[in-house]
């Protein structure tokens, strides 16, 4: 059975509660990478400037992309 909301329907509550990896990868600070590019390679240091995380871990700050 199909069915459809008339409206957009909304979660009161974000689950989980923190800011969570979505998938495996490596957290960055995005401005660190904003240059980066196929001719011109951001080398980033482990754990300075990227973590590697996997899906559901919490990300914390400064890290802010996947």
């Amino acid at each position: 059975m199909e069915r459809v909301t008339r409206k957009p329907t909304y979660a009161k509550y974000c689950s989980p509660l923190i800011n969570a990896s979505a998938m495996d990868g490596i957290a960055v600070i995005s401005s660190r990478t904003a240059e980066a590019n196929e001719t011109n390679p951001v080398i980033l240091k482990e754990e300075e400037d990227s973590l590697v995380v996997d899906t559901g871990d919490p990300i914390h700050p400064p890290y802010d992309a996947v």
